[in-house]
């Protein structure tokens, strides 16, 4: 199978060959990369491709065109590729051709010119392992297919269970190729919505029919039960088979058997919910009643895996002491990524202090997580306040820690964003004041003032 393609297109050649260089630098021989300075070219190249079975994950075309505006041509090319992943280069701001491309071309991200190559090389693996996890949902998809067929062997009262998994499927492909088309950002978030959305009735289902299997096999083993004890002297090929199958296991097993799945599906129904929370959509940017304290549980379900010990680190202990009432008019997704984003460099930092340490170092302290929510009805404020004590953070670290772009982390590991944008989040979104304390040594403590009522 040929080599994945990468297109450049600039009608400035210096900037193709740019591209060029530093993706072959940072992409090694993975992708071919392809180049066109003019729209009418990139058409050209893009066609041919196709009619040669390439794969294009990603275009990269600058906005300003001799023949055409970026924003039009990724239409153009999202109409012959619609799962490529398209970035747009612009030199001056132009909101107008960027709210376009987002419509009518599915646009990842646009970027100002002159870009920073750490920032390009991040934006560029970031979007193509989005479009290989895409790639790879749909295979996913197709072994679901096979999967609802084995279903089919249960009993023919599942028949109908079957059929709905079928159609839900259905559905399920449809949703995901609209949220791919609709989104703004890319939000991947987005789409483990839709995903938790269309698998959560038929979790419904397989816990209900398990309700009644546990039933039914109850019945027959007392049924069982009752043969033998008026019928203790069966004929020898009747003992012979119980003896083979070893009927006093299955007795004792199959219950077990059944909890153990009702426990499963319990745990699915549980992880379903809270992905659906996390990824709540703010439909139409309108601000709507939301309840923090489910945002913040289900941003700890996600991370689970992260707050659980390592090798290299003790399990995070997290404390909560949320208030009765934490709903407030705001905008969920992005209230969502504002917790994802502090808890997960909380997290960042245990890794980083402890990564040096021997277990029985590590184990001489507790790394914990203090998360606290209280409502403030005279003020109408909710107050959020996330606390570690994963050792702080220096005069001059807290100087620039707000600031765009600004980070600790090593090249590839931080953008620099993650803390500018819970400020926006915030302070320009929700109106509300976001603050911290920070002790070098001991840890941080994130402060969040939210308005509880939406802005009139």
């Amino acid at each position: 199978m040929p080599k994945p393609v990468i297109l450049c297109i600039d009608d400035d050649h210096t900037i193709v060959d740019s591209l060029r260089i530093q993706l072959k630098k940072s992409l090694n021989q993975d992708y071919f990369i392809e180049t066109a300075e003019s729209g009418t070219e990139a058409l050209e190249v893009v066609t041919e491709l196709l009619e040669d079975k390439h794969t294009i994950p990603l275009v990269i075309c600058d906005y300003t065109m001799p023949d055409i505006t970026g924003d039009k041509l990724l239409h153009k090319i999202h109409d012959l590729s619609p799962r490529t992943r398209k970035i747009m280069l612009t030199g001056q701001a132009n909101l107008e051709g960027v709210a376009y491309a987002i419509q009518y071309a599915n646009l990842y991200r646009y970027m100002s010119k002159p870009w920073e190559t750490a920032d390009l090389i991040l934006t560029v693996q970031e979007a193509l392992s989005r479009y290989w996890q895409d790639e790879k949902l749909i295979q996913q998809n197709q072994q679901l297919t096979k999967m609802n067929q084995t279903l089919e062997k249960l009993n023919g009262e599942q028949a109908y269970l079957i059929e709905k998994l079928q159609e839900k499927e259905k559905i399920l492909t449809t949703t995901q190729v609209q949220l791919i088309q609709q989104e703004k950002m890319s939000s991947l978030g987005q789409l483990v919505a839709g995903v938790a959305h269309e698998i959560n009735n038929p979790i419904s289902s397989i816990t209900g029919n398990l309700f009644y299997i546990k039933n039914y096999c109850s019945d027959l083993l007392a049924l069982f039960q009752l043969y033998q004890k008026n019928y203790p002297d069966p004929i020898s090929e009747i003992r012979d088979y119980i003896e083979e199958i070893d009927l006093d296991y299955i007795s004792e097993d199959l219950p077990e058997l059944i909890h153990s799945m009702q426990q499963g599906a319990k745990l699915l129904e549980h992880i379903s919910s809270s992905m659906r929370i996390f990824s709540r959509s703010d439909y139409k940017q309108q601000k709507v009643k939301f309840d923090v304290n489910k945002g913040l549980d289900s941003t700890l379900s996600i991370l689970k895996n992260r707050i659980k010990g390592t090798p290299k680190r003790p399990e995070i202990l997290i404390t909560q002491n949320l208030c009765e009432n934490a709903s407030i008019s705001c905008f969920p997704s992005q209230i969502n990524q504002v917790f994802m984003n502090l808890l997960a460099n909380a997290i960042d930092a245990f890794d980083e202090r402890n990564q040096n340490k021997t277990s029985g170092e590590y184990t001489a302290s507790q790394d914990e997580i203090l998360i606290s929510t209280a409502l403030h009805p005279d003020t109408s404020l909710l107050e959020i306040r996330i606390k570690d004590n994963a050792g702080g953070m220096s005069e001059e670290v807290q100087q620039k820690a707000l600031e765009y772009l600004f980070t600790t982390k090593p090249l590839g590991k931080g953008t620099g964003i993650g803390l500018s944008i819970v400020k926006q989040i915030i302070e320009d979104n929700h109106h509300g004041h976001l603050s911290f304390v920070s002790n070098l040594g001991e840890g941080t403590e994130f402060i969040i003032t939210l308005p509880i009522h939406a802005d009139s």
